[in-house]
């Protein structure tokens, strides 16, 4: 079992980590260090580093995914197949990451992580409907009262965005910045719902392109940007 200081690290590293804050990996690391034999923390920063598709970090995910293969629990099928989707994506196999991702959501369909690593897979795969369809199959398993609903109606609105379907970013991303004004995945994908699109009134005197420049966010501009250059 792991250690409680390593699963208090690893619950708010990944809570972090879905609000786009860069002191996610702190904890994770943390989590760690509490703990050595816990597989899900590796797993965790494994898809941290793999996320930004930076190649500096292929040798430290490579070590990690081993590491935590090693310490996998055969009855912890979320671990299991974190694991599988992994090596999928770390062989560029996004497809493949993406289906096995997506079978937990099955299960687990409020599953925050597993909703934002399944939204990067399908990004970078220029899949903007497939994003979209898991987001949408997933909505009636959530609520107002769940603690991630924000994170959830972000990932909701860009992928409605990347999608094509700008009404429903542009309500989701608002929805979701509403529930709290620091939520910079909202705030992008209203930020990019067309400039030519039917006008709308600004949310707390802030139109839809000025919006993004008062969410502070530490994790956003290298990430955001990396993403941008790639599809906008």
């Amino acid at each position: 079992m792991i250690d409680p200081t390593a699963t208090d690290h690893c619950s708010e590293g990944i809570r972090q980590f879905v609000r786009w804050q860069a002191s996610a990996m702190g904890h994770i690391d943390a989590a760690i260090a509490a703990d050595d034999q816990a597989a899900l923390p590796q797993l965790v920063k494994a898809w941290m580093l793999i996320g930004g598709r930076d190649a500096q970090f292929s040798e430290t995910t490579s070590t990690l995914a081993d590491e935590a293969q090693s310490r996998l629990c055969s009855h912890n099928e979320c671990e299991r197949r974190l694991h599988t989707a992994l090596r999928s994506a770390q062989a560029g196999q996004g497809v493949e990451a993406a289906t096995e991702l997506q079978i937990l959501l099955h299960s687990t369909p409020t599953d925050i992580l597993v909703h934002q690593l399944i939204q990067n897979e399908l990004f970078w795969m220029g899949r903007a409907d497939w994003m979209r369809d898991v987001t949408e199959h997933a909505a009636d398993a959530w609520s107002q009262n769940h603690p991630d609903y924000g994170p959830y109606l972000s990932l909701r609105a860009f992928a409605s965005e990347e999608a094509g379907y700008l009404a429903d970013a542009e309500r989701y991303g608002r929805a979701a910045v509403e529930i709290n004004p620091a939520d910079v995945w909202g705030a992008h994908a209203v930020a990019h719902v067309p400039i030519h699109s039917t006008p709308v009134a600004p949310v707390g005197g802030v139109g839809r392109t000025q919006i993004l420049m008062y969410v502070p966010c530490d994790l956003l501009p290298h990430e955001h940007d990396r993403r941008t250059v790639n599809s906008h």
